[in-house]
C-alpha cells in the first residue's frame, strides 16, 4: 500500500508532519507540491486525478491522505482489504451527513477494476463541477455504482478529526487524524 497526498503551498507544514508521520511507519509515500489554483474547493477535487494517477502508476493499492493528516498508530493493509474491498471510505453517521455521506481525507483504492472504475467517475464528476465538495462528487459516483463496486466502510479510527467526538464517544487511539487545515486556510463566506 502506498500512503498518497497532494498539497498547496499554504499546506507545506502539513505535508511535512505527513510525511515525517509515514517514515516514522515505516510506510512508503507519494507526497507532491500542487499548484494553487486559486479556490479551495477546486484544490481539492484535483485530489481525484492525483489518485487515478497514483493508481495508474504503481503496482499497489493507495491510500488518499490529506495533507493536513498524521499517522498517529499503525496502519494496516488488512483493515481494509481481507473481506475483499474496492474501496474503503469513512461513512458519516445520518445524523450529521449533510450533502455527502462520507469523508474524502482517508480513502483507500484496491488495484481492481471497479475500484478503477470509480476513481475514473470520480474524476469525471470532479471536472464536471469542479466547484462541488469532492466527497460529494466520491458520494455521487460510488452512489452510480455501488452495485458493483464492494465498500468497506472505514472505522472513525481512520478518520478522527482532531476536535471530533465520533459520534459523541471520544476515540482515544486514533489511527490517523486530520487537523483541519482549512478551517484557518480557506476564504471564510460572509
Amino acid at each position: 500500500m502506498l500512503i498518497i497526498s497532494r498539497f498547496t503551498p499554504d499546506y507545506t507544514e502539513h505535508a511535512a508532519r505527513l510525511r515525517a508521520s509515514c517514515e516514522r511507519f515505516d510506510l512508503p509515500y507519494w507526497i507532491e507540491p500542487a499548484d494553487d489554483t486559486g479556490s479551495w474547493l477546486t484544490n481539492c477535487a484535483a485530489k481525484a486525478a492525483f489518485v487515478l494517477r497514483a493508481m495508474r502508476s504503481g503496482s499497489e493499492s493507495v491510500l488518499w491522505l490529506d495533507a493536513d493528516a498524521e499517522i498517529k498508530r499503525t496502519v494496516w493493509l488488512a483493515d481494509f482489504c481481507d473481506d475483499g474491498a474496492d474501496f474503503a471510505v469513512y461513512q458519516n453517521p445520518v445524523k450529521t451527513a449533510k450533502k455527502w455521506m462520507c469523508r474524502s481525507g482517508t480513502i483507500w483504492f484496491n488495484r481492481t477494476p471497479a475500484a478503477f472504475a470509480l476513481a475514473e467517475e470520480w474524476v469525471r464528476l470532479c471536472e464536471e463541477k469542479p466547484s462541488r465538495f469532492d466527497q460529494e462528487s466520491l458520494w455521487m459516483a460510488w452512489l452510480s455504482m455501488q452495485e458493483r463496486v464492494r465498500v468497506h466502510w472505514l472505522p472513525i479510527t481512520y478518520c478522527q478529526l482532531f476536535d471530533d467526538r465520533a459520534e459523541f464517544q471520544p476515540v482515544t487511539d486514533p489511527h490517523i487524524v486530520h487537523y483541519q487545515a482549512s478551517r484557518d486556510i480557506r476564504p471564510v463566506k460572509p
